[in-house]
């Protein structure tokens, strides 16, 4: 009797680790964040795939302030893609699940683990009624909403805002990033010591005080994860 009870145990954990994975798949592919050819897929790994990956980057975030799934997804895409991704010493997860006055730009040291967190805005058109939240997310230009998927970044330059930060799209969500001039800029509407942000055209921008900062550590090469669940 308690072999029959352990087999059913046993059945219905595997049972729903695989719903968990097809849940995965299936909103990846609802969010299009299919990566772009020659990319490989994070979300076509058995979960055996996936925790001999993840058992290498135990270490990260150990504070636990990035949302599991975020993070996972980012360092398997990471690790799947590692010699199409210039910089191997860190990686940015945004997740836009969180409302704007919390911190949800995430730069994950690779080596050490350690987590840097700062606020940053999402696209007017993600948020039309200025709740905080972003609802909507396209790929669409003239659209001013935020864009899902995985970036590499690019070089920085002198633009309307300052200091700022190209962004190359990698994902059938974020192809047109770099077009629709999509970048990493310091705003006066993201403040870190406000519980208000503001609205950008679709860009992750940041707090003048540490935008520079976070541009010239994280230029030329780097994986971005745009995400929200």
């Amino acid at each position: 009797m308690k072999t029959q009870i352990s087999f059913f145990i046993s059945l219905a954990f595997c049972l729903t680790l695989s719903l968990s994975l097809n849940a995965l798949a299936q909103f990846s592919q609802k969010q299009n964040l299919t990566p772009l050819e020659g990319f490989s897929n994070p979300w076509n790994l058995s979960l055996a795939q996936r925790e001999r990956i993840l058992e290498s980057y135990s270490h990260l975030d150990l504070d636990r302030k990035i949302a599991t799934q975020a993070l996972e997804d980012a360092v398997i895409f990471f690790e799947l893609n590692k010699n199409k991704i210039p910089r191997h010493d860190l990686l940015v997860v945004i997740d836009y699940s969180k409302p704007s006055w919390q911190d949800r730009f995430y730069v994950i040291d690779l080596e050490t683990g350690k987590v840097e967190a700062f606020k940053t805005s999402h696209g007017k058109g993600s948020d039309p009624t200025h709740t905080g939240r972003a609802q909507f997310f396209s790929n669409t230009p003239d659209s001013n909403m935020t864009s899902l998927g995985f970036y590499l970044t690019g070089h920085d330059y002198d633009g309307q805002y300052g200091k700022a930060l190209k962004m190359h799209g990698l994902s059938e969500s974020n192809s047109k990033a770099f077009d629709r001039a999509i970048v990493i800029h310091g705003a006066g509407y993201v403040n870190e010591s406000e519980n208000w942000v503001g609205r950008s055209q679709g860009c992750p921008a940041l707090d003048f005080k540490f935008s520079t900062k976070v541009i010239e550590k994280i230029k030329e090469g780097a994986l971005i994860y745009s995400w929200a669940n």
